[in-house]
């Protein structure tokens, strides 16, 4: 590190991580009875790489493959309807949140 830069200066000329969103942002379920499963990503632009991702739902039934990677799947016994998130956070500890919903089997949420 050069002399006089400290690791907040640096931040501050950082490029935000800016227009994120999970895509699709609204999906309902595919699959069958206790095995259904949709596939979801997440874009963005800006921010500083590497990138690392954490995806995240507080529905009952969802599991989720690989929380960490940028394309990922998940899973639910019973297809109800789940909202879902992810947080991205840069190389300079920068963190946006994108928020989508898996629709239920009969398309509610």
């Amino acid at each position: 590190m050069m002399p006089g830069i400290t690791p907040s200066l640096l931040m501050a000329g950082a490029p935000p991580i800016y227009n994120a969103y999970v895509s699709p942002s609204s999906v309902v379920w595919s699959g069958d009875l206790f095995n259904y499963y949709t596939d979801l990503y997440v874009e963005h632009s800006g921010g500083t790489a590497p990138f690392t991702y954490l995806w995240s739902s507080d529905a009952f039934s969802v599991t989720i493959d690989d929380p960490t990677v940028r394309a990922v799947r998940f899973r639910s016994s019973d297809g109800s309807g789940a909202p879902v998130e992810c947080l991205i956070t840069d190389a300079m500890g920068q963190q946006v949140s994108a928020f989508g919903t898996i629709l239920s089997v009969g398309g509610g949420v």
